[in-house]
């Protein structure tokens, strides 16, 4: 049986992405671009764990837009470790007294369309909030005429998720926890 929350999660995924991507005509359907994150503590280990989610169609374009490097998803080692560097450039933590929080990547993973990267920090002492600056993908379509991308990052503590939602170039936003 699945738990209550790991079920909410789903049903809260699901309800979002079926609301980006059931468009009123085919031609805007293909606009939209959609990357969950998921920020959870592990008290036990002192650490914060963070794991990325985007499909390899935007994958593609990022990597193809934003590097020298020219890979495919069929190289897959190099494909996913350029693409984590990417991700670690556009995206970071920080405490509410502007302290940076230290990512480091420990790996990915290609698995169901989608490119996983996973992060990790020792998580601070009196932690009172997060800043949350989550600018990948954002440049890719920030200049085109389409949809820009849709990130949703998921910040568990305490068995308290909060929410956050990044479009159109929203850089960072805080969440203090209670």
């Amino acid at each position: 049986m699945i738990p209550r929350r790991v079920a909410l999660r789903l049903a809260c995924f699901w309800a979002l992405l079926g609301s980006t991507t059931l468009a009123p005509n085919q031609s805007t359907a293909h606009n939209t671009h959609l990357a969950v994150t998921e920020i959870s503590f592990n008290e036990r280990a002192s650490s914060i764990e963070v794991v990325h989610r985007f499909s390899l169609h935007d994958t593609d374009h990022a990597v193809e837009l934003f590097s020298s490097f020219q890979t495919s998803p069929f190289k897959e080692k190099e494909y996913r470790e350029h693409f984590a560097i990417y991700v670690a450039e556009n995206f970071s933590l920080h405490s509410l007294s502007d302290k940076e929080v230290v990512l480091t990547n420990i790996g990915s993973e290609i698995d169901g369309g989608f490119l996983w990267v996973y992060q990790e920090a020792v998580a601070p002492k009196k932690l009172k909030g997060l800043t949350v600056r989550c600018v990948q993908l954002m440049k890719l379509w920030s200049a085109s005429n389409t949809v820009g991308p849709n990130i949703l990052v998921n910040v568990t503590r305490n068995g308290k998720t909060h929410s956050l939602r990044f479009r159109d170039n929203d850089g960072s936003k805080s969440i203090r926890f209670e």
